[in-house]
């Protein structure tokens, strides 16, 4: 559900979930996603309706009344039983079947792959298999290679002018849980964008796709034409997957009270002097003279000041950017350009 939510922020698509649970309700859900509705039509923040449907027992004429009603795409079905997944799918299937629908896929989680030996793939193509443990523990699967040789790619063409920062590495970017998991989950998405742009712009022959697009500063021109909507949607994208994660939006007086808090805590940084770097007080103006040496000691309390900022946010699960893009500043606006060169799409279009 999490990966659905934000994955399904697409520029032209409207995502709708159903959830039938037979065990939990929706009080769960609230809780580990508070800020994650039963429905949002926000342009700039987030499109999807979410209905969660409690108690429903899997074998039962409601469960059939409420597959006949809704047209799906996508079913995914994880009841923790092999066997009992595998029954459902193919209700499902029967149902489709009998009402003549046509482009669905029924994703069913099967931990034993012997459950699966002699299924007949030519009967029930529309079923498809996933979670099988031999899969789930592979190499490959636990370190994801592939999104991370897409997620090194994009962050450096995002970073290019800062990689010189030591923080901004990829190893050191990285080495945080939030990042980490952040930056695959961007690569994953950027994918799926360049496919549907592939869809919505079509390769002329003999043209590469990456030639159709050149970037500015600030946004993507498609066919010569300027637009902000990738960056819009990307940041509708980082919204709902933040949420997923169960943060909330920062309050006006959070804000207030935590930002005198860093502010205190920043109070002593390092400044060089004939013995070398020591702790000091930051002035209220820029003494005279030692220009470079107070450039570099300004500097480095601002990274302080974000570093202490970052970790206020996670801890207190809060962030400040949770709004509609338009209300970002031009510079948060900037980092969510999708910016094609031919080193990212040649990666994304391989992966």
């Amino acid at each position: 559900l999490k990966a659905v939510l934000h994955l399904g922020q697409m520029a032209f698509y409207r995502l709708s979930v159903m959830v039938l649970e037979e065990e939990h309700d929706r009080s769960k859900l609230q809780y580990l996603m508070p800020e994650v509705y039963d429905s949002c039509d926000v342009d700039g923040d987030a499109v999807y309706s979410l209905e969660f449907h409690e108690g429903i027992q899997y074998e039962s004429n409601e469960f059939e009344r409420i597959i006949q009603e809704i047209d799906f795409t996508t079913a995914f079905i994880n009841t923790e039983d092999d066997i009992r997944n595998v029954n459902i799918a193919t209700k499902i299937e029967a149902v489709c079947e009998q009402k003549l629908r046509r482009n669905y896929k029924i994703w069913t989680n099967i931990n034993d792959g012997s459950v699966t030996s002699f299924w007949d793939d030519s009967k029930n193509e529309n079923i498809c298999f996933v979670g099988f443990v031999d899969d789930v523990f592979a190499y490959d699967t636990i370190t994801m290679p592939d999104i991370e040789k897409m997620a090194k790619t994009i962050h450096e063409i995002r970073y290019k002018k800062e990689l010189n920062n030591k923080k901004k590495s990829w190893l050191a970017y990285c080495n945080n849980e939030y990042n980490r998991h952040s930056v695959f989950a961007r690569a994953l998405n950027f994918k799926y964008k360049v496919r549907l742009i592939d869809e919505l712009y079509p390769v002329k022959k003999n043209e590469d796709f990456y030639k159709r697009f050149g970037v500015t500063s600030h946004c993507i021109l498609v066919n010569g034409k300027e637009t902000s909507l990738w960056k819009k949607y990307e940041h509708m994208r980082w919204n709902m997957y933040t949420r997923t994660l169960g943060y909330k939006v920062c309050s006006d007086e959070f804000l207030k009270n935590k930002g005198g808090e860093v502010a205190k805590k920043n109070v002593l940084i390092y400044k060089k002097n004939e013995y070398g770097w020591i702790e000091a007080e930051v002035p209220r103006e820029r003494p005279k003279g030692n220009d470079e040496v107070w450039e570099k000691v300004e500097k480095e309390y601002t990274e302080n000041v974000k570093e202490l900022e970052r970790r206020v946010r996670e801890s207190a699960l809060v962030h400040q950017d949770l709004v509609t893009f338009d209300k970002l500043p031009l510079s948060v606006q900037e980092y969510d350009s999708l910016k094609l060169t031919k080193e990212v799409v040649d990666v994304l279009m391989r992966g």
